[in-house]
C-alpha cells in the first residue's frame, strides 16, 4: 500500500519529479528500467534516476522494491535518495556511481572480492537475495565497490 511508503515516496508523480530534478542525459536501458542522470534543481547534486514502467497488477511488486531499497544501508550498496510513483511509473533516485563497471577493472581482485562478499552477506542478513549478481551490475566509486541490480 502506497501509504506505507513514507515521506520519501511521493505520489505526485513525474511532474513533481521533473520540477525537483532536471533530467541530464539518457544513460542506460535495462530489461525493465531506464537509468538516466538527473540533477536536483535546488542543490545541483547529481543522481541516477531508475525509471521503471509497470502495469496496475505489478504495483505491489514495484512498491516492494522501493520498500526493500529504503531499508538497505551498507557502504558497498548504492543508496536510495528518494522515490516517486505514479499509476504507470516508479522513479527511484539513487546515489550516482560514476566509476567503471567491474568488468573493466580486475586489478584489485582481493579487495573487490571482500567488498562483494561483505555486501552480499549484508543482503542475506536482511533476508534479501540479489537476483542478478554479475560484473555488469557492479560499479566502482573511488575505492569502494557499489552495485545495483534486481533484489528479491
Amino acid at each position: 500500500e502506497l501509504n506505507q511508503c513514507g515521506p520519501c515516496c511521493k505520489q505526485n508523480g513525474p511532474s513533481l519529479f521533473l520540477f525537483i530534478f532536471i533530467l541530464l542525459i539518457f544513460s542506460l536501458r535495462g530489461r525493465f528500467s531506464v537509468i538516466t542522470l538527473c540533477r536536483d534543481s535546488e542543490t545541483s547534486q547529481v543522481f541516477a534516476a531508475k525509471i521503471t514502467p509497470y502495469q496496475a497488477e505489478q504495483r505491489q511488486l514495484v512498491l516492494r522494491e522501493y520498500q526493500l531499497l529504503k531499508r538497505l544501508h551498507h557502504p558497498h550498496l548504492v543508496q536510495l535518495h528518494t522515490a516517486y510513483i505514479t499509476s504507470r511509473y516508479l522513479v527511484l533516485v539513487e546515489e550516482l556511481c560514476p566509476g567503471k563497471e567491474l568488468l573493466y577493472s580486475l586489478s584489485a581482485r582481493y579487495k573487490l572480492l571482500v567488498q562483494i562478499l561483505s555486501a552480499v552477506d549484508y543482503l542475506h542478513s536482511r533476508r534479501v537475495i540479489h537476483l542478478d549478481l554479475k560484473s555488469d551490475n557492479m560499479l566502482f566509486s573511488f575505492l569502494f565497490l557499489l552495485f545495483t541490480g534486481k533484489y528479491n
